[in-house]
């Protein structure tokens, strides 16, 4: 059995995003099933979730590496629904993203307070739709 199906046993709902999991992790390059190494920005804290690099637990250690960035954030999509599709809506004008460049564009637009939707909400099987984790850690501190 490889790590990768080691983890879905332990983990099943990983299975629904089976085909974005990376096989390292993209900051410290462990494989999956690997503790992550220290300084790493993706590691969670094995006590209290935050980023390890920055918590303030005496006993935390860094988590397992199991092929996805946010891994809670993605599980809380899935239980609740929340996806999205990468879209700028501007008086009622919708412009698909579809570079890098335009991403990194609308985000600079939005920061500097441009009246735009962005993440259009959506439902699973909309074309493009992904896990909307913005929404998913909003609702994560609103517990």
């Amino acid at each position: 059995m490889d790590h990768f199906e080691q983890v879905l046993k332990v983990h099943p709902w990983l299975s629904h995003f089976e085909d974005t999991l990376q096989p390292q992790c993209p900051d410290c390059n462990v494989a999956v099933g690997e503790k992550h190494l220290g300084g790493c920005d993706i590691a969670r804290c094995s006590e209290c979730g935050e980023q390890h690099m920055v918590c303030c637990c005496e006993d935390g250690q860094p988590d397992i590496w199991i092929g996805l960035m946010y891994p809670m954030e993605h599980k809380v999509c899935l239980e609740k629904g929340f996806w999205c599709y990468d879209s700028i809506k501007v008086d009622g004008d919708e412009y698909p993203i579809t570079s890098p460049e335009m991403h990194h564009l609308a985000l600079r637009l939005r920061d500097k307070g441009f009246p735009m939707e962005f993440h259009i909400p959506c439902t699973e099987d909309y074309p493009g739709a992904h896990a909307d984790i913005n929404r998913a850690m909003i609702h994560m501190q609103k517990r």
